[in-house]
């Protein structure tokens, strides 16, 4: 479980929400590219969404999303803009790389 610690604007329609662990204890890192997997209810609809990681992967206190409103989406980036309060407690998923760093590949000059 995560807690809402801080949402701030970066731009008018990005938010950035920090996530914090409600018992306080550290966060595991990730590698680059990792995201988290979101269960909110919206309503009566319990929604499952994907967001990336842009905080720093060395774990720490905080994970950091970056969320842009859709207005024709279904409904998770709006609750997420115009509901979800300070404080509010979410269940999360590890941190999640579907994009691992191919170390065999050639480099390019």
């Amino acid at each position: 479980q995560l807690r809402v610690a801080q949402v701030s604007a970066l731009t008018a329609n990005v938010r950035m929400i920090r996530l914090e662990a409600v018992d306080g204890t550290p966060l595991p890192s990730f590698t680059p590219g990792s995201h988290l997997t979101l269960d909110f209810q919206v309503g009566d609809q319990a929604m499952q969404r994907k967001y990336s990681l842009i905080s720093d992967p060395d774990g720490g206190a905080y994970y950091e999303i970056a969320v842009k409103r859709h207005p024709k989406g279904r409904a998770g980036s709006i609750f997420l803009h115009d509901t979800l309060p300070l404080g509010a407690t979410l269940e999360a998923s590890a941190p999640i790389s579907e994009f691992g760093l191919a170390t065999e590949a050639d480099t390019m000059c």
